[in-house]
């Protein structure tokens, strides 16, 4: 997929909630590959409450450190999930913690 048309996804889906080096309602992204496997960030993405109510370390951690703010689920194919993570992938130089 086109890098602008990843970043147009990543802006029209996620911008409102996340930025890559700062906290806003959600954690910041900035290697966010770094800290996950890219099957969970796109079960995440997918569904968070899905892996909330199976008891994920991970989801359970994201969800109490953000007031438990849900993400909602968004209806997303595989495609557009992957070129959500790969544009997000070379912005792993920012490492930020959540």
């Amino acid at each position: 997929m086109h890098q602008t048309i990843k970043q147009g996804l990543y802006c029209l889906q996620i911008i409102v909630h996340h930025a890559i080096d700062d906290v806003l309602v959600g954690p910041a992204l900035g290697g966010i590959s770094s800290r996950r496997d890219k099957k969970w960030i796109s079960a995440f993405i997918r569904d968070p409450m899905k892996l909330i109510k199976k008891k994920d370390k991970q989801a359970l951690e994201v969800y109490n450190s953000y007031s438990k703010q849900l993400m909602p689920s968004f209806k997303l194919t595989n495609a557009e999930i992957d070129s959500i993570i790969d544009y997000l992938q070379p912005q792993a130089e920012y490492q930020v913690s959540e």
